[in-house]
């Protein structure tokens, strides 16, 4: 990656840390950048494990992850889709990406209509 690229990326991560999600349309008008080159940036910043996409058009940064997963704390041993909802105050669609993609990376265990947390977060997650 060259200098304009991390100077760039810098700026995409300093963005999406006043919001918790993002899509590509939002960052490039908060950037004020060509679409093309947020499809681009995103794309290093995921590779790179610094931006999350959690699913089309659905973008997070590992830090609001790490904050998301604190609060299995305050679940029981097993929980729901919709316990993690009251607890997160997400909507659905946004709860159901973030559950799937702590399933992915072992953190949650889904058994049918509840999970269970069996792992812990990774320092540096990445998707794709």
């Amino acid at each position: 990656m060259n200098r304009r690229q991390e100077e760039l990326l810098a700026r995409v991560e300093a963005t999406m840390h006043g919001a918790t999600f993002w899509n590509e349309k939002d960052l490039t008008q908060a950037l004020h950048i060509p679409p093309q080159a947020t499809g681009e940036i995103l794309a290093i910043g995921v590779q790179q494990g610094r931006i999350v996409r959690l699913a089309p058009g659905v973008l997070t940064l590992p830090v609001h992850l790490e904050a998301l997963s604190e609060g299995f704390s305050t679940l029981g041993s097993t929980f729901t889709v919709a316990d993690f909802r009251r607890a997160t105050n997400l909507r659905r669609d946004l709860v159901i990406h973030v559950l799937d993609w702590f399933d992915a990376q072992g953190v949650t265990l889904r058994d049918g209509d509840s999970r269970k947390v069996v792992g812990h977060l990774r320092s540096d997650p990445t998707t794709e």
